[in-house]
């Protein structure tokens, strides 16, 4: 049976190598069980699925040699399901893991070997990882930020900032690596504002780049900071630098009252993907757009289809981590409000700014579970388990 499985696989990695860069979307499917947070970059496929009990198994699928296995059980599958916990840099694979009390504590994996990423500590669920280093936040004894390098088996955490600990950590406020550098917010004590730092793991060098009343989702690509602020009515405000010449300026200022912002973590992209959110009176409507920091233009990739000053079909869009590499972006658009799944689509931003819009990848996509590397995208159909497409040029 194992033998069968074996082959199987290495079939299947042969299959997708075979792919031409011209072909058509070709899918295969790598899971029949439901399945949690399903992840792709150049080398492997990483999803949570159940296992006996109330628990839930990590599963690693290595496209360069076929082979598939387990690299993680025991957590939690209540909490498998509702918490990202698996992240991916182009050939590297880091996790946490979640056991009985809820511990939580951080591994990683270069392909092979797994590895504690810190002793006798635990560390939140949301570690980030750049080639083969990794970020997290430790939330106990030495509450602070810290970073390992994975490639080295015998590293110890560096500890980047020793944070306090009444000190609120929000989703959007954790840190981000990217190239060797880590982007993150911290309070200031004495200036009552929110600050965004930088850290270099090369150099060991921080520095506050920028501070405002409120910092939103500090992100990082292998060229420029992107975050966001918010001023005393709540407004939004996006912002950059750029890492190589630090010029510092803002790409997106809107004033309207009742909006929010998204910014998802994309250190691959060559794009600043955002979404916004506008309240009606009767709903709320999102709209999927980017800041090509090339053409220095704001581009609307996804929005409501119009019927004279109405709105068609309200949808909401979901766009997560992962969801953009290069200048392709991916997302699923819900039609209503109680929908579990929508069609899945990519789009190629071309560099005179105009869209390439692929065929659809899913008309019944799971909403938030998707990710895009390259030419490969992963996903889940509802019940159905995990897909993986080879997409077309």
């Amino acid at each position: 049976m194992r033998r069968c499985i074996s082959v199987a696989l290495l079939l299947l990695c042969l299959f997708l190598a075979s792919f031409p860069a011209s072909a058509e979307n070709k899918t295969v499917s790598l899971d029949k069980e439901h399945v949690y947070n399903g992840h792709v970059n150049s080398r492997f496929c990483v999803w949570r699925n159940a296992a006996k009990g109330n628990s839930s198994v990590l599963n690693l699928f290595d496209m360069a040699n076929g082979k598939q296995f387990k690299i993680n059980s025991g957590t939690m599958l209540e909490m498998a399901q509702y918490q990202e916990e698996i992240h991916l840099s182009s050939a590297y694979v880091c996790w946490s893991s979640i056991g009985p009390g809820w511990p939580k504590y951080g591994m990683a994996c270069t392909g092979t070997t797994p590895k504690k990423l810190c002793e006798n500590s635990t560390i939140d669920k949301r570690a980030n990882i750049y080639d083969s280093r990794v970020v997290f936040f430790s939330t106990d004894n030495g509450r602070g930020i810290y970073w390992n390098d994975i490639a080295d088996m015998e590293s110890k955490p560096v500890l980047i900032d020793k944070l306090a600990e009444r000190t609120a950590y929000y989703y959007e406020k954790f840190p981000r690596i990217a190239n060797g550098k880590v982007v993150y917010c911290r309070p200031n004590e004495e200036s009552g504002l929110e600050e965004v730092c930088l850290y270099d793991t090369e150099t060991g060098e921080l520095q506050v780049i920028d501070s405002a009343k409120e910092v939103v989702m500090p992100n990082i690509t292998r060229e420029f900071i992107i975050y966001g602020v918010m001023d005393k009515g709540g407004n939004p405000e996006l912002r950059a630098l750029n890492l190589e010449t630090n010029e510092k300026f803002t790409f997106f200022d809107k004033t309207l009252a009742k909006m929010t912002i998204s910014i998802p973590n994309n250190p691959y992209s060559e794009l600043f993907l955002f979404k916004t959110r506008t309240k009606t009176r009767y709903d709320s409507v999102d709209k999927l757009m980017c800041y090509d920091p090339i053409t220095k233009k704001t581009i609307t990739i996804a929005e409501p289809s119009s019927n004279g000053d109405k709105p068609k079909d309200a949808f909401y869009l979901e766009s997560l981590s992962g969801c953009c590499c290069g200048r392709r972006v991916a997302y699923c658009e819900k039609i209503g409000l109680n929908s579990q799944s929508g069609k899945l689509f990519v789009v190629d931003v071309k560099k005179d700014g105009s869209l390439k819009k692929t065929d659809i990848v899913s008309d019944y996509a799971e909403i938030g579970i998707f990710r895009v590397f390259c030419d490969k995208m992963i996903y889940t159909i509802r019940n159905k388990g995990l897909y993986l497409t080879q997409l077309g040029e």
